[in-house]
C-alpha cells in the first residue's frame, strides 16, 4: 500500500448490521481511514442535533431497522451541505440526496475508490 492509500479521511459509516458494520470499519482503516460507526439511524440524528458529528464523508445504509437511511442522509446534508454521502442500498432505484451510491454487495476496495474519487473531484 502506498504511503498516498496510507492517508485517510474521516468517515461517518451508518450501518445497522452490527457483524458487517465492524468488518467494514476494520477494512477502511486498513485503508487508513478514521471511522466513526453508528449502528442506529436514530442515534445518529440525536448526536448530530446534540454535538454535531465530525467527519468528510459519510456511507450510510439506505435501509436500517430504526429509521429510513434516506432521512438520515437528509438530516447529514441539511446540516453539513459540503460534506460527501455516499448511499449504501441493495436496490437499484436513485437517491435524491446523496453524493453518490454504492450497490450491495460491494468490497471494501472498491467504497474505498468511490471515496477517494468523490473527495478529489474538482469543484
Amino acid at each position: 500500500m502506498t504511503d498516498q492509500q496510507r492517508t485517510g479521511y474521516g468517515l461517518l459509516l451508518v450501518e445497522d448490521q452490527e457483524e458487517l458494520g465492524e468488518t467494514r470499519k476494520e477494512f477502511l482503516e486498513n485503508y487508513g481511514h478514521t471511522v466513526l460507526l453508528y449502528h442506529e439511524g436514530l442515534k445518529v440524528l440525536d448526536d448530530l442535533q446534540k454535538q454535531g458529528i465530525i467527519y468528510s464523508v459519510a456511507i450510510v445504509d439506505r435501509q436500517l431497522d430504526d429509521i429510513d437511511g434516506d432521512d438520515v442522509i437528509k438530516a447529514l446534508k441539511r446540516e453539513y451541505p459540503e460534506r460527501v454521502i455516499i448511499c449504501a442500498s441493495c436496490s437499484p432505484q436513485g437517491v435524491l440526496y446523496a453524493d453518490a451510491k454504492i450497490q450491495k454487495p460491494f468490497s471494501a476496495a472498491d467504497l474505498d475508490r468511490l471515496i477517494r474519487q468523490l473527495m478529489t473531484r474538482e469543484v
